[in-house]
């Protein structure tokens, strides 16, 4: 698989105490090719693991052992080998794997040389680095340029070259230093940068630079801008004097709008007490609609308790009515006895009858009709003088309704080798080989699938049961499509009845397809069927729907 990325460092990431995984977006060949820098440390190999998205290639996720703290700044980088481990033997069969690997690692390498040299300090196209002294001759020396030649020499703090390394025109006069004989430690800002502006004003320079104990250079524009805003703050400090005075001057009017304020409030409790007034003038008129009110319920309890007297009238008149109903009913019900009495006798006789007309012709062979109570159905015998054995039906029978058989139904005469039944099923997930996985057996009873894990060993790509009423066979024939990602592995596949492997085959071959058929005898009851495939390696593996197992069942 070619490598599809072309960025070799992901993030920052910033920690926060508690997430330990953190995703990078370059591809690798392996974990041990990604290292990780948290605040610009390279980390231990032991304080984190890597996995991979998928079949190398890929990008993956560091996972710390431990979170790293909040505000970390995380970054997972390429880290590939420099050395070369791929050796060809000579006459061997050429193999795409290791060349594409080779190439593959090559690429990386590039990406990882190319990202260090975006982070070097580097020169225009076209010109050419100075050689550096050795380390002892460059010992208190820092990296400047040649003002002739712009090419890079070592200054010193005390060359005239090194202010035009910090950027100082060439030309440029040296006001001297102010220290605390000059300055006093108590000066501010505003204060430093006055006595500054004074000096440079008094001797007719133009301020260019200011440089610092440590050599750092304080620019022109930065320095006026400190001098600006301190005339700023000078002007803002006046606006508040200013403000601060207007306030004491309308001190008075807000003394007044204070007291507008509480007359409103003493007017509108006044405007209150008054409502409470007119509510206690109305109190007579509030006590008598009452009055009226509790008359009025009482009235309508008086026509509750007149009609509760006229129920308990109809009442008494309905139950007598019941009572009589009752009786009438009791002596038809008598009337009913009688006759289901005289039909019985008749019932009697009819059956005597039938019982004699069945018999005719009992010489030979004859019918026998005899009525089922209960569930409205007829029982026929067949008989032969000799006894009862059963009847033999010479010709072709023709059922129109169901044929409900409670004893064994025989099927001595069924075509051999007959066919009755045929099942079939696919799988329903991806197997991969040599890493634990898990598969989606059919269940024929849910009619659905269902995960199971399994911890590498063989993958049971399809599973169901089979059920026999009698003795005999089933006949089991598997179908599965391989898909390879690399080289060749290797692989093997075995149809189990009932844990029995009936057929098995494999090989090392690029075999994309293969197919195995077996048998097995069995007795009546419920057995099971698998289709188990196994391969050496995660480059081969079956897709959902790559994989059929159909099974015949035949009785002998």
């Amino acid at each position: 698989m070619p490598i599809g990325t072309t960025n070799a460092i992901s993030g920052p990431y910033y920690g926060d105490g508690v997430v330990v995984a953190f995703p990078f977006d370059f591809q690798v060949l392996t974990g041990d090719q990604v290292s990780v820098y948290v605040d610009g440390v390279e980390q231990d190999r032991a304080a984190f693991s890597v996995a991979l998205a998928g079949p190398s290639p890929s990008t993956g996720t560091v996972l710390f052992a431990v979170a790293p703290p909040a505000g970390a700044a995380i970054r997972p980088v390429l880290a590939p080998s420099f050395t070369q481990d791929i050796e060809f033997a000579d006459g061997a069969a050429w193999l795409a794997d290791p060349v594409n690997r080779g190439y593959d690692q090559a690429a990386l390498r590039d990406q990882a040389l190319a990202r260090d040299l975006r982070h070097a300090l580097r020169l225009p196209m076209g010109d050419e680095a100075a050689v550096l002294p050795p380390a002892d001759r460059r010992k208190g020396y820092y990296l400047g340029f040649d003002p002739a030649t712009g090419a890079p020499a070592l200054r010193s703090s005390s060359d005239p070259l090194s202010l035009t390394a910090l950027g100082v025109p060439a030309g440029a006069i040296n006001m001297g230093a102010f220290d605390g004989n000059l300055l006093s430690d108590d000066l501010t800002g505003k204060q430093v940068m006055q006595i500054l502006a004074s000096a440079l004003e008094s001797k007719d320079f133009d301020l260019v630079s200011i440089i610092n104990d440590k050599n750092e250079i304080v620019t022109a524009s930065i320095a006026n801008e400190a001098i600006v805003r301190a005339n700023a703050i000078s002007a803002l400090a006046a606006q508040i004097s200013s403000i601060s005075t207007s306030l004491g001057e309308n001190a008075s009017a807000i003394h007044s709008e204070v007291i507008a304020r509480a007359d409103a409030i003493s007017a509108l409790a006044s405007q209150v007490s008054n409502f409470s007034a007119s509510i206690g003038a109305n109190a007579a008129a509030i006590s008598a609609e009452t009055t009226a009110r509790t008359d009025a319920v009482a009235s309508v309890a008086a026509q509750i308790s007149s009609l509760n007297t006229n129920y308990n009238g109809l009442t008494a008149t309905v139950s007598g009515n019941y009572t009589a109903l009752s009786n009438a009913i009791a002596a038809q019900a008598a009337t009913i006895s009688s006759v289901q009495a005289q039909a019985n006798g008749l019932s009697a006789t009819v059956t005597a009858q039938a019982s004699a007309i069945a018999n005719l012709g009992s010489a030979d062979a004859y019918w026998r009709v005899t009525a089922v109570s209960g569930d409205n159905r007829a029982s026929i015998e067949l008989r032969a003088s000799a006894g009862y054995a059963g009847f033999d039906i010479t010709g072709n029978v023709r059922i129109s309704g169901s044929l409900l058989i409670a004893g064994s139904v025989r099927a001595d005469n069924i075509e051999t080798d007959g066919i009755t039944a045929m099942q079939q099923a696919y799988n329903g997930g991806t197997f991969y080989g040599g890493a634990p996985w898990t598969e989606y057996v059919w269940n024929q009873d849910l009619g659905s699938s269902e995960p199971v894990y399994h911890p590498g060993t063989y993958n049971i790509v399809i599973s169901y049961n089979v059920e026999m009423s009698m003795a005999g066979d089933i006949l089991a024939l598997a179908v599965a499509k391989q898909s390879y990602s690399g080289s060749p592995v290797e692989w093997q596949c075995t149809i189990y009845i009932d844990g029995v492997g009936v057929f098995t085959t494999g090989g090392v071959t690029a075999s994309d397809s293969v197919s195995l058929m077996g048998r097995l005898s069995v007795g009546p009851g419920t057995h099971n069927v698998q289709f188990a495939w196994w391969s050496g390696g995660p480059t081969l593996r079956i897709t959902p729907g790559g994989a059929s197992l159909m099974t015949l069942r035949r009785y002998r």
